[in-house]
C-alpha cells in the first residue's frame, strides 16, 4: 500500500513547497493581489501541481481512507481522504466552472481556490507515514548483529590435521582449535588447554573467566588469552546464542504496533462529522433560501471542509518530529516514534548493571601494601608485569598507575598463566601478581595479615590482585567496576517520577547487592541468564506493568526486545543498540530521566494539539452548518473555512515548537 515512500515524500515535498510558499507570501506578506491573466496562469499551475501530489504521490492515502469505510475501521485517514478530495474538487470546480458559484463566494471577482491546502495535507501525512515506516525497518538490525557473533568459519581437527571449515559443517563431537582473539563457534567444553574467555554476551560481566579442562564454553564468547582444544556439544539452532536470537525474534514479532492517539479519537469523530454534514444538507434543502439544493450542498461541503484534518494531521507528527529533534540534541535517539507514547506510560524500569549503571570496565580503586608507605613501589612492580599482559584487569592496573603518576619498569623473563597470574623480573627482583591460590602454590605466605580486609572487598563484589616478591607478600591491588558518576542522581530522579526500579543482571549476587544498596533500588536479581532476564520482563508485563528495559550488552537483547520499550545504552554492543527502541548515545544514566521527561512532554503536547484541533472543529462545525444564519443572516464561506483551518494549523505548529525549549539542566 505505502510502497516507495521515500520517493513519494520527495516528490510531494518538491511540488508542494513552492506553491505553499508563494501562496503564503501572497496572503501574509502583503504582496499585491494578482488579477487577470497572471492569476489565471498561477491557478492552473497550482491545479496541475496539486493533481500530481494528491493523485500521484498521495494516492495510497486516498485508498487507505476509502478502505477504512469499506472495512468499517475508521481512523485518521477516514477524514484525510474525503477532506483532501473535497478541497481539491471544490478548487477544481471553482477554477473550471466559476459561474456556478453565487456572487457571495467571489473575492475581487474570482472564486478562491485551495489547491495548496490539499497538497500540504497530503505531503505532511506522507512524511509522517515515512517516519513510521523507517522506524519499523530497523526491527531486523538486532538479529543481524547477533548473527555476526558467530564466526563463519572455524578450525577443526580431523585425522590429526587442522582444517578450516564453514560453521554449518561442524558436528557434535568435533574437536576445535581455539586461540586468543577467536570467537567460540559453538557450545562445548574444553578438552585440553586453558583460556581466559570473555562471556559478557551471556553474563554482562566485563572480566574474562578462566577456563580449564572440562569447563563449558558458549558459542559467541571471545577467547582473550590462552589457547585450547574444545569438543563441540551443541551446534546449529541448539546453541545458547541461537536460542537468544530466537528469543529476540519472538519478542519483536509479538510487539503489536501502537495505534496513534489521533486514530483513536478520529474513529469516534468521523461518524459524528458525517452525520452533521447530512443534517446540514437536509435542513438547508428543507428550509434554506432558493436555490435550496445548491445551498444545502454548499454548506454540507463547508462542514466537511472545516473538519478537513489539516491540524489533526499535524497534531501528532509535528509534536513527534519536534520531540525527536529535541531528543537528538540531548543524545537521545528515538528509533520508533510509537515508543514515545509507551514510554510516557511506563511504571517499571528494569536496569542492567554493567555498562548501564556502572562504567562497564574495571578501574583501580586501592593499592594496599603490607608495609605502609610502599604504595608507589607496589603499584610500580605490578604495573610493570601487567603492561605485558592482555587481560582487561591488566589494562586497568596500567591505566591506574598512569593516573597515579607511576611509571612501570622494565621486565625480563615475563611469564603468564591463564587464570592464575603473571610473573617476571622487575629491577632485578622476581615479582608475582595474581590469584591467592596461584601465589600460594609458588611458596608465597603471609596472607593472613590481609585476609579479613580482602574478604570485605570481595563481599562488596570487588576484585583483588595479590602481589609478592619471591615468597614474600607485598600487598594487594583492589579493582572494581564502579558506578557511573550520575547513577545515584538518576535513580533518585526516576523514583521521584513514580517509577519502580529493578536491576536484573548476570553478575554475581555480591556485586549486585552492593549496587542495589548504593542506589536504593526497589528490587535486585543477580546471576540471571539472558533467557531468564527476558522471562522476568515478560512476567512483569503479564502482571499489568508497563515495562521499559535499559541495557547495553548482548545478554540484554532478548529483554530489550521483550519490554514494552527497549532503551539501549549507546556505549554498549551493536546487538543491544539494534534491539532497543531508544538509544542513549552518551550512556549517561541521567539520559534515562531525560527520555522519560521528553516522552511525557511530547504526549502532553500531542493531547494539547488534539484538543485545539478538535476544539476548532467543534466550534466551527455548527457555524459552517449555518447555525448563525437564522439570527444574523451570516454564513461561513469556504474561504473563511480555509482561514479557520489555517488558524487551527498555526496553533498546532506553534504549540509543538514549544518542545524545542524543553530544558533538563
Amino acid at each position: 500500500m505505502m510502497d516507495r515512500l521515500p520517493e513519494r515524500v520527495r516528490m510531494a515535498t518538491a511540488f508542494t513547497a513552492p506553491i505553499v510558499g508563494v501562496e503564503m507570501m501572497r496572503h501574509l506578506a502583503g504582496w499585491p493581489s494578482w488579477h487577470g491573466a497572471t492569476l489565471a496562469v498561477w491557478t492552473y499551475v497550482m491545479a496541475a501541481v496539486t493533481t500530481v501530489v494528491v493523485f500521484g504521490a498521495g494516492h495510497p492515502l486516498l485508498i487507505r481512507g476509502l478502505r477504512s469505510y469499506r472495512d468499517r475501521r475508521l481512523n485518521m485517514f477516514s477524514l484525510i481522504a474525503p477532506g483532501v478530495l473535497i478541497t481539491y474538487a471544490y478548487s477544481l470546480l471553482a477554477l473550471l466552472v466559476p459561474e456556478v458559484f453565487p456572487d457571495s463566494f467571489r473575492v475581487h471577482g474570482h472564486v478562491p481556490v485551495y489547491f495548496e491546502a490539499a497538497a500540504m495535507i497530503t505531503t505532511l501525512v506522507l512524511l509522517g507515514q515515512y517516519l513510521e515506516a523507517r522506524a519499523e525497518s530497523h526491527t531486523g538490525d538486532a538479529l543481524a548483529a547477533l548473527a555476526r557473533l558467530t564466526p563463519t568459519r572455524t578450525c577443526v581437527l580431523r585425522n590429526g590435521r587442522e582444517q578450516w571449515v564453514e560453521i554449518d559443517q561442524v558436528h557434535v563431537g568435533d574437536t576445535l582449535q581455539l586461540r586468543a582473539g577467536d570467537r567460540v563457534p559453538v557450545d562445548g567444553a574444553i578438552q585440553q588447554g586453558e583460556a581466559a574467555v570473555d562471556e559478557s554476551m551471556l553474563t554482562g560481566e566485563p572480566i574474562p573467566v578462566a577456563k580449564k579442562t572440562g569447563d563449558s564454553l558458549v558459542g559467541g564468547s571471545m577467547v582473550r588469552e590462552g589457547a585450547a582444544l574444545m569438543v563441540a556439544e551443541r551446534v546449529g539452532d541448539q546453541t545458547v546464542l541461537a536460542r537468544i536470537i530466537e528469543m529476540v525474534r519472538t519478542a519483536q514479532a509479538s510487539k503489536a504496533p501502537i495505534q496513534r492517539v489521533a486514530d483513536r479519537v478520529t474513529g469516534k469523530l468521523v461518524p459524528l462529522v458525517l452525520l452533521l454534514a447530512l443534517v446540514t444538507f437536509v435542513l438547508w434543502a428543507r428550509f434554506g433560501p432558493p436555490p435550496a439544493l445548491w445551498y444545502a450542498l454548499l454548506h454540507a461541503v463547508t462542514v466537511l471542509m472545516i473538519t478537513c484534518p489539516c491540524a489533526l494531521g499535524l497534531a501528532t507528527p509535528m509534536s513527534i518530529m519536534t520531540g525527536l529533534g529535541r531528543g537528538a540534541l540531548a543524545g537521545i535517539l528515538i528509533k520508533q516514534a510509537a515508543a514515545l507514547e509507551t514510554l510516557a506510560r511506563v511504571d517499571t524500569l528494569v536496569l542492567d548493571k554493567t555498562g548501564t549503571l556502572t562504567t562497564g570496565r574495571p578501574t583501580l580503586q586501592a593499592c594496599l601494601p603490607v608495609e605502609p608507605g610502599h604504595e608507589t613501589l607496589l603499584l610500580k612492580h605490578v604495573a610493570s608485569l601487567e603492561q605485558l599482559s592482555h587481560h582487561p584487569l591488566a589494562a586497568a592496573i596500567v591505566e591506574g598507575a598512569r593516573q597515579w603518576g607511576v611509571t612501570p619498569g622494565t621486565v625480563t623473563n615475563f611469564q603468564s598463566q591463564t587464570g592464575g597470574g603473571v610473573s617476571g623480573i622487575v629491577d632485578g627482583r622476581t615479582i608475582l601478581a595474581g590469584r591467592m591460590d596461584w601465589l600460594s602454590e609458588r611458596g608465597v605466605s603471609g596472607f593472613a595479615a590481609m585476609q579479613a580486609l580482602v574478604e570485605q572487598f570481595e563481599r562488596e563484589g570487588r576484585t583483588v590482585i595479590w602481589a609478592a616478591e619471591e615468597t614474600r607478600l607485598l600487598g594487594v591491588l583492589v579493582l572494581a567496576d564502579e558506578l557511573k558518576p550520575r547513577a545515584a542522581l538518576a535513580a533518585r530522579a526516576l523514583q521521584e517520577r513514580g517509577l519502580k526500579l529493578i536491576m536484573i543482571t548476570g553478575d554475581n549476587p555480591r556485586t549486585a547487592a552492593t549496587i542495589g544498596r548504593q542506589l536504593k533500588l526497589d528490587d535486585v536479581a543477580a546471576g540471571v541468564s539472558p533467557g531468564e532476564k527476558s522471562a522476568r520482563v515478560q512476567a512483569l508485563r503479564s502482571a499489568g506493568h508497563v515495562v521499559a528495559m535499559a541495557g547495553d550488552g548482548i545478554n540484554d537483547a532478548p529483554a530489550l526486545a521483550a519490554a514494552d520499550v527497549g532503551i539501549s545504552v549507546g556505549t554498549g554492543t551493536d546487538v543491544a543498540i539494534a534491539s532497543g527502541d531508544i538509544n542513549l548515545l552518551h550512556g549517561d544514566p541521567m539520559s534515562l530521566v531525560h527520555a522519560i521527561d521528553l516522552s511525557r512532554a511530547v504526549m502532553r503536547n500531542i493531547r494539547q494539539n488534539l484538543f485545539w484541533a478538535f476544539a476548532y472543529n467543534l466550534v466551527m462545525i455548527p457555524v459552517a452548518g449555518g447555525a448563525l444564519f437564522p439570527w444574523t443572516g451570516w454564513v461561513l464561506t469556504p474561504m473563511l473555512a480555509s482561514a479557520a483551518m489555517s488558524a487551527s494549523s498555526l496553533t498546532v505548529i506553534g504549540n509543538a515548537l514549544r518542545l524545542r525549549k524543553l530544558d533538563w539542566e
